[in-house]
């Protein structure tokens, strides 16, 4: 009976530890979404920056008052959050989230386009232009 329980709980711990694994493993950017990869600003200040290993990190300035921040930003998160995970979800949405801790679903509206020598694009109805 012993070696059963004992079985039992390695067999849990195996278990528990790959859940733990394989919810913070990073998979990289899509090629198709490739135009993400890269530093986008908001009109306020908010920075989101999408790396082509499937990680990002947020710079963002915490003031509830500020649409951007509204529609953008994690209200949970402090300043500054690295080792987001970045996860496309369809060509609509797309997650950036610390995983057991905060995150945020991206509504895209525009994808991402030039204009005028810039790449734009369009997230939670909030204009963001990708740095050079």
């Amino acid at each position: 009976m012993k070696s059963i329980a004992n079985s039992l709980i390695c067999a849990m711990g195996v278990f528990f530890l790959f859940l733990v694994v394989s919810c913070n493993s990073n998979t990289p950017i899509p090629k198709e979404k490739m135009s993400y990869v890269g530093t986008w600003r908001s009109d306020s200040g908010i920075v989101i920056t999408i790396m082509e290993n499937g990680t990002a990190s947020l710079k963002q300035n915490i003031n509830h008052e500020i649409l951007d921040f509204k529609n953008l930003g994690i209200a949970a998160g402090p300043n500054f959050i690295n080792d987001l995970q970045v996860k496309f979800k369809d060509d609509k949405n797309f997650s950036i989230t610390k995983p057991h801790y905060y995150g945020k679903v991206y509504g895209v509206g525009i994808q991402p386009y030039m204009e005028d020598g810039q790449y734009k694009m369009l997230l939670n109805g909030m204009p963001l232009i990708k740095d050079k």
